[in-house]
C-alpha cells in the first residue's frame, strides 16, 4: 500500500502563505492506493499512480485542482506504509534524513496523525555505515582528539525493504482491495477531498 501527496497549491505560491497556512489540512489532499491505480491527470488522461510526476494536476469532486507533489521517499515519488503495532496506524519513513524520523498516517483515511521515529522499520532499513567516527578523528588533530564530539553525525544508508526478513506484523503494509464497480460509471471519487480514479 502507498500514500500518495497531493496539495492544492503551487510550489510558487507556497511562499505567500503563512507557516500556519501551510499546515492547513484542507490545503492537502493524501490517498491511499495500490501503486497501479489509475488517477485522472490534466493534459495526459488516465495514468496509473506509479506514473505520477511532480506537479501533476488531479481533480478534485468540487472541481478543484491538486498537484501531485511527490512523498518522502528517495525517489520523492510514492511512499511505502510500513506496518506499526498500533491497529490502523501505518509509518513512512524520511528517506531524506539518516535520523530515525517519519511520519504516521491514519489507514482509513491517509492523513497524518504525527511525526516521530519507529524503530523496529528504521533498525530494518538502515544500514549504519560503521567506522565514520574514526575516520573524523583521524581528519582532527591530534591536540584536539580528546575533546573531540560529534552531534548529529550518523552516516550510513537506506536499504531496499525488499528482501528484509520481516516479522510477521511488520514490514510493507499489504491489504485486501477490490475492484468496485459504480453502476453507469467507471470512475468515482476517494479520499476526503474526493480525488478523481478509475476502477
Amino acid at each position: 500500500m502507498y500514500l500518495f501527496f497531493f496539495a492544492k497549491f503551487t510550489p510558487s505560491f507556497v511562499d505567500n502563505l503563512r507557516f500556519r497556512e501551510r499546515m492547513n489540512p484542507l490545503l492537502h489532499v493524501e490517498v491511499l492506493s495500490t501503486e497501479n491505480h489509475p488517477f485522472w491527470v490534466e493534459n495526459k488522461g488516465w495514468m496509473s499512480a506509479n506514473q505520477l510526476a511532480m506537479k501533476d494536476k488531479v481533480l478534485l469532486k468540487n472541481g478543484e485542482i491538486a498537484y501531485f507533489r511527490g512523498g518522502d521517499s528517495e525517489s520523492n515519488k510514492i511512499d511505502v506504509v510500513f506496518k506499526t503495532d498500533q491497529q490502523n496506524i501505518g509509518y513512512i519513513p524520511d528517506f531524506h534524513s539518516s535520523m530515525n524520523s517519519g511520519r504516521f498516517v491514519d489507514l482509513d483515511t491517509g492523513r497524518t496523525l504525527s511525526f516521530g521515529g519507529y524503530d523496529p522499520v528504521f533498525r530494518k532499513l538502515f544500514i549504519e555505515e560503521n567506522g565514520w567516527r574514526e575516520r573524523l578523528l583521524e581528519q582532527t588533530p591530534l591536540e584536539h582528539h580528546e575533546h573531540a564530539e560529534f552531534y548529529g553525525f550518523r552516516h550510513g544508508f537506506w536499504q531496499s525493504d525488499a528482501g528484509i526478513d520481516w516479522a510477521k506484523c511488520e514490514g510493507p503494509l499489504t491489504m485486501t482491495v477490490y475492484n468496485i464497480e459504480v453502476e453507469e460509471t467507471q470512475t468515482y471519487f476517494v479520499g476526503e477531498q474526493g480525488v478523481w480514479v478509475h476502477q
